[in-house]
Formats: C-alpha cells, structure tokens, sequence
C-alpha cells in the first residue's frame, strides 16, 4: 500500500527515468552551406570521415549542396558520420580541403525525457577570398 500511495502522490520522487533501448538513426544528407557562393567555375568533391577520398559532386545550388550518405561519399558498412571532408577547387587551385565536424539536431524528445530522433546541422563551410 505505502507504494502505491508514493506513485500517486504528487511530488515524490520513484527514482531516475529509465529510457528504452532504442537506437536512432539518420540516413538524410549532410548540407553544406558556403559563403561566399561556389564560384560558377568550382568543383566540388566532398566524402565521410577524414582521410577519406573525396568524391566530386554535382552543383545545383552554388550556396548549398546536399552529400548523401551513400556509396561513394560514405563508406560501407557505415562511415564516420560526425565528420565530412571537403574540397573545392577552382581553375586548378583549392580554395578549400578540409575535414569538418557535423553537428547534430536532436528532434522531439520520446516517452518523456528520453532522446528521440535526431538529424545533421548544416556545415558552414567560408571560402578563402
């Protein structure tokens, strides 16, 4: 009886949530935002990871672009997701090859206060002038 008085007694502690064993996973793109634009000439070749050889990219919005999380930008079974490695170049010269952190963006908590899904931040990603 004292238990069931403990639960429905507003204000008493019944110890710590437990969350369940679930695992979240994020298949969408990783964006990468640069400033200033892509210039109209560039390429662009990004992969998961570092040290990992970047694959080039197709530029459809010269301040955004989209890298799937598929073969050849990651690699199977499952790449490193928390980094992306990027490399623009321009008319033969880099103006950018560098490996950068992916944030992440947890969504709406599930059964309380437990982590739910989550997805990537964009990367800014400022090119040399």
């Amino acid at each position: 009886m004292a238990l069931a008085v403990a639960v429905l007694t507003p204000g008493c502690a019944v110890g710590p949530t437990a969350c369940p064993a679930i695992g979240y996973v994020y298949s969408g793109p990783a964006v990468l935002e640069f400033t200033p634009a892509l210039p109209a000439s560039a390429s662009l070749a990004a992969c998961f990871g570092a040290g990992c050889a970047p694959s080039a990219l197709t530029i459809v919005e010269r301040t955004r672009v989209e890298v799937p999380q598929q073969t050849p930008y990651a690699t199977p079974p499952a790449g490193d997701t928390s980094l992306i490695t990027v490399r623009v170049t321009d008319a033969g010269s880099v103006l950018i090859d560098q490996t950068f952190t992916i944030g992440h963006k947890a969504e709406a908590p599930v059964f309380g206060s437990c982590p739910g899904p989550f997805s990537f931040e964009p990367v800014a990603v400022t090119l040399a002038g």
